[in-house]
């Protein structure tokens, strides 16, 4: 699935601001502190031609204070197909005294095909308009001017003036144009007052706008999509010949659908092959599980967009010849080896990955990038990622996981919810024993299993390097100072849920702190948990603990075998720490010349108040202090 850049142009044109109006002396000081960049304007003006066409028209100015502001909008891209033109581009810079030093000429602005940076097939472009870095003495000015226009109208303009912490707005505004008969769908998130309306010369005027608003800094753990943005959709669109209306989440899948509409046709030959797979299986999920992977071992990924190819699926036949398809090429096919065996089967779209977009059940909108399997059964539904060749059947975990999905069905679109994983499912089991000997060093044996989510960064690690870069990770992401590692392996589990487990071998070079007769031991070995923020200021977020990090259980058995000639001297207390966001216990027990440490921890995502994040850090901060707890032990009299 193709991910859209959509910036359109318009008719009406910008009056370039003067050269004065950018002198940095002229920024309120407010705005500079904690400021990376200042924009200074951001005038976009979105034109509604009609129901196969729009234009977008930008002008913006931003005053660059240092590298990092420099690293975010020293320069402009620009994508399109054949579906959108770049009219224009036009770039100046100044310096602080707002003085024109340099305009970008057309030679100066890069054109690249997207497939030159890999083996896809792709009919998208991007222009590059970019000054030199580390060219010019800060503070100076960046202004461009960008002229778009686009005859795809699924995809309307999206406002969002905060798009980087440490940029402070002067002034942003957005302006919606369209024919006083012709509506369009909007959404105003976080916004203190609704647009202004006018009417002129038969066109509707929309506009927002925001002044002075000094920089922010990014919240831990903040909700997407905070502040506040204007998202805009189309009622109705025709895009090659192709008439579409979204008035709800069921008209997009009835539009996914007809766009679609039997391209999951396979060959005689293929669907006896499919049938020959699975004849000697009785067991709906078993036979899923064979062609599943009969498809991972026989297909490979590559992105295809041509033309509407960003939705437009190519047909079920040419991926079981050519063994290659994306996402929704690989989907689709799935979908019909499943129907040559009498599986109903069906596609979902889906806003996937980490940086994934809001879906709001509210507002139906084309904003997914990715498209998956569905296999409803009577008790349960089998969702199949068609671009991993290494996934086991059924699983989903963070990259599309915990989220909104669109299933694709005869009868329309039908939002519902992916799988959500629970802290057992992303659990972190580890044994150890620990022998500590007389000079203070230890030799360690460590077995973990990782589940679910918690697995993931290792089953990549397994399938995609070497042994060398294996064990460079492992040390780097080893919670201990002074160590050599000796032997390490990996055996995967496939399944459902999947599991790995993770065998050590560790030489540890300082063990225990001697002091005196004394040794003291903090027995939490590897387990870290999260490093709490220092609170400096009062909270405006909501505290949004992401199931794809936070929903985990960990539990930890530690035995340690001490010197023959040491006793206990102190002990810790066992504690339980219970909260609304979890639960910590752990103990220390001495028993037969051995330490035995139990730790486990649960920790539940979700969306919490801000007047809960004192709380959540008191949490934190109780279970890190608690983890560095140590248990003294003296020579024998």
């Amino acid at each position: 699935m193709r991910k859209f850049y959509i910036l359109m142009v318009c008719s009406l044109p910008l009056i370039l601001v003067a050269e004065e109006k950018f002198k940095v002396s002229e920024i309120p000081e407010n705005l500079k502190v904690k400021a990376d960049a200042v924009i200074r304007i951001d005038e976009t003006i979105f034109t509604i031609d009609g129901l196969s066409s729009g234009d977008e028209e930008k002008h913006w100015a931003v005053t660059i204070l240092n590298e990092k502001g420099e690293d975010n909008y020293n320069r402009f891209i620009a994508y399109y197909d054949k579906l959108s033109k770049v009219k224009r581009i036009e770039g100046n810079l100044y310096n602080a005294q707002g003085e024109l030093l340099k305009s970008l000429k057309g030679k100066d602005i890069l054109d690249f095909g997207l497939s030159a940076f890999g083996n896809d097939v792709i009919d998208s472009r991007l222009k590059i308009a970019s000054f030199e870095k580390k060219a010019y003495p800060y503070p100076y000015t960046v202004e461009f001017h960008y002229v778009s226009e686009s005859k795809n109208m699924m995809f309307y303009s999206f406002w969002n003036p905060f798009d980087q912490e440490r940029t402070s707005i002067q002034s942003s505004t957005f302006t919606v144009v369209s024919l006083k008969d012709f509506p369009f769908r909007m959404k105003e998130i976080g916004l203190t007052s609704p647009a202004a309306i006018t009417t002129k010369d038969n066109k509707r005027y929309y506009s927002w706008k925001l002044q002075n608003q000094p920089a922010y800094e990014e919240e831990p753990n903040s909700p997407k999509e905070i502040h506040p943005c204007v998202m805009t959709a189309p009622w109705e669109f025709e895009i090659q010949g192709y008439h579409g209306c979204i008035q709800d989440w069921n008209d997009i899948g009835k539009f996914y659908y007809t766009l679609n509409k039997d391209r999951d046709i396979l060959t005689e030959e293929t669907k006896s092959k499919a049938k020959e797979l699975v004849k000697d299986e009785e067991n709906v999920s078993a036979k899923i599980k064979i062609l599943y992977e009969y498809m991972q071992a026989n297909t490979r990924y590559m992105s295809i967009q041509l033309g509407l190819g960003g939705w437009q699926t190519i047909e079920a036949k040419d991926v079981a010849e050519k063994g290659y398809g994306d996402c929704k090429a690989l989907s689709n096919y799935m979908k019909a080896l499943l129907k040559a065996v009498g599986i109903p089967a069906c596609q979902a779209l889906v806003a996937a990955g980490s940086s994934s977009a809001m879906i709001y059940p509210d507002f139906a909108c084309m904003r997914f990038n990715h498209v998956i399997t569905c296999v409803p059964m009577e008790k349960d539904t089998i969702w199949l990622e068609c671009t991993s060749q290494t996934n086991p059947m059924g699983y989903q975990g963070s990259f599309t996981g915990n989220r909104k999905a669109l299933l694709i069905l005869p009868e329309g679109g039908k939002l519902v919810n992916t799988l959500v994983y629970n802290p057992s499912d992303n659990s972190q089991i580890r044994k150890a024993t620990i022998n500590i000997l007389d000079d203070g060093t230890a030799k360690a044996n460590v077995t973990t299993i990782y589940k679910g989510i918690q697995q993931e960064r290792r089953e990549a690690l397994i399938n995609y390097e070497n042994l060398e870069t294996q064990k460079n990770w492992l040390i780097d992401h080893m919670n201990i100072s002074s160590f050599e590692l000796l032997s390490f392996s990996f055996k995967q589990q496939k399944a459902r849920i999947p599991s790995l487990e993770e065998k050590l071998s560790l030489n540890i070079k300082k063990m225990v702190t001697q002091s005196g007769t004394r040794l003291f031991l903090s027995p939490n070995l590897i387990t870290t948990f999260v490093k709490a923020p220092v609170i400096d200021k009062e909270r405006k977020a909501d505290l949004f603990l992401n199931p794809n990090t936070f929903n985990f259980y960990d539990a930890d058995t530690l035995t340690y075998e001490l010197p023959k000639n040491y006793v206990i001297e102190r002990l810790p207390e066992p504690i339980k720490i219970t909260s609304k966001f979890g639960e910590y216990n752990s103990q220390s027990i001495w028993k037969d010349g051995k330490l035995f440490y139990y730790r486990s921890v649960v920790i539940k995502s979700g969306t919490y108040p801000q007047t809960d994040y004192k709380e959540w850090i008191d949490f934190v901060k109780r279970i890190t202090k608690n983890d560095r707890e140590s248990v003294v032990f003296k020579l024998k009299e």
